[in-house]
């Protein structure tokens, strides 16, 4: 009873290079998108909030 080593397997590492690259490439394609909405919702928001806060100083002002 031995104990055997697997062979070596040269394009085993290259399979696993590229599956790691799809995994990260498809993990960019969802995420980014997502962080990329959340930020322009975000920056949309302020800015409507900023053209209320402008136009109630300019009533207060006439």
């Amino acid at each position: 009873m031995g104990f055997r080593l697997p062979e070596y397997q040269p394009n085993r590492r290259n399979n696993i290079s590229e599956l790691l690259k799809k995994v990260a490439k498809a993990a960019l394609l969802t995420i980014v998108p997502i962080l990329i909405q959340a930020f322009v919702e975000r920056y949309l928001s302020d800015e409507e909030r900023w053209e209320n806060e402008g136009s109630d100083s300019d009533q207060e002002a006439e």
